[in-house]
């Protein structure tokens, strides 16, 4: 294959991944609505063709937007933190979602997150982002997907019926947000969920991990939390590696909405 060939196949993909996440002439039966971040423009809703983006939706997708802006803001200058002193919260996160408790693997790991959780920013920071209606014919428990096609990443996908103003919808979002800029994976895992916690519940998958979460304040520490939107803490790494859970959208997806249940240090 000449160069000149190569150098149109990367032109193409350029222009496909622009069309995918930023053009809105190819879609004219399609709804557009703007969002509004910090009473500015920023991203669109776009709903299926031939429907209408509702007011509430819009309403629940800015918000998203701006708080996903705001947590990641607040993660990643947490992550630096943690990569100088991990306290009993970075050490209890990262047990659970990233299956890390090596001090020099956990070190390695939060610069890894760093990065991740920096391109989703990055992402998400763009003004011209395009979130989409999920197709009605997703399974009932899907909340969003993003297509792939040549190997380039399409737009994000929620499922606009689902939107909630809570953290569930927050880490739904950050997953998804998660492949289409930083590459993440669908990993499958035999265990199917791995803890739940809610008012007066607590179920774990294993033996061993409800042992430690018995063991730890954690699970105390955010209870009030968890009961106030009643996320259901569902990392869903079952049995992987962290190698492994380290390419896991879902665990960067529930890390982030487990951090923006955290109790906040006063300013």
């Amino acid at each position: 294959m000449s160069r000149h060939h190569d150098i149109e196949i990367q032109d193409l993909l350029r222009r496909h991944e622009k069309y995918d996440h930023r053009r809105l002439s190819r879609m004219p039966s399609s709804d557009r609505v703007r969002l509004q971040v910090n009473g500015q423009d920023h991203g669109y809703a776009v709903s299926r063709p031939g429907a209408q983006v509702p007011d509430e939706v819009v309403d629940g997708l800015s918000w998203i937007v701006q708080e996903s802006l705001s947590l990641l803001g607040n993660l990643i200058g947490k992550l630096r933190d943690w990569t100088l002193h991990a306290d009993a919260d970075c050490r209890d996160l990262m047990l659970c979602y990233f299956r890390v408790t090596d001090d020099t693997e956990r070190a390695r790991a939060l610069t890894k997150l760093q990065a991740v959780y920096a391109a989703i920013l990055a992402g998400i920071q763009d003004r011209e982002i395009q979130i989409v209606d999920t197709s009605p014919d997703i399974p009932p428990e899907a909340f969003g997907y993003v297509s792939s096609r040549l190997g380039v990443k399409g737009r994000v996908h929620l499922k606009f019926s689902s939107l909630r103003h809570n953290s569930e919808s927050l880490s739904g979002f950050i997953h998804e947000a998660s492949h289409k800029f930083a590459g993440t994976e669908d990993v499958q895992v035999d265990v199917p969920r791995t803890i739940l916690l809610g008012p007066g519940k607590s179920r774990m998958s294993s033996k061993k991990e409800a042992a430690y979460f018995q063991e730890s304040n954690w699970v105390e520490k955010v209870r009030a939390q968890v009961n106030r939107d009643e996320m259901k803490w569902v990392p869903q790494i079952g049995n992987l590696s962290a190698a492994r859970a380290l390419v896991n959208a879902d665990s960067y997806g529930r890390f982030a909405g487990n951090f923006y249940t955290l109790p906040r240090d006063e300013d």
